[in-house]
């Protein structure tokens, strides 16, 4: 969920500067050297959330950031590149 929050906004920012779809983009993404600091990022996000889900943290809030918040968000924002992905796969040209 956290790698389609951080992934959105970049994904979006890109195709208004470079007129890509969601796909064009993710064909280019191996020789686009711009997207390799948030990929990094993405990866390091990965590694961070495995070690305590495997050792069985629970889920609590933490001052305002809650738990049932950041699942909402999360979700919205998979929703979001699902939507973005399928209207622009259909109609052949960028959303933004």
């Amino acid at each position: 969920m956290r790698l389609a929050m951080l992934a959105f906004p970049y994904i979006v920012q890109q195709e208004m500067q470079t007129g890509q779809t969601v796909l064009q983009q993710a064909a280019a993404l191996p020789h686009n050297l711009a997207a390799w600091p948030l990929l990094a990022l993405m990866a390091l996000t990965v590694y961070a959330a495995f070690p305590p889900a495997l050792a069985g943290a629970i889920e609590e809030d933490f001052g305002f950031m809650s738990v049932a918040a950041e699942k909402t968000n999360g979700r919205a924002a998979m929703l979001g590149l699902a939507v973005l992905v399928a209207l622009e796969w259909h109609s052949g040209f960028c959303f933004f």
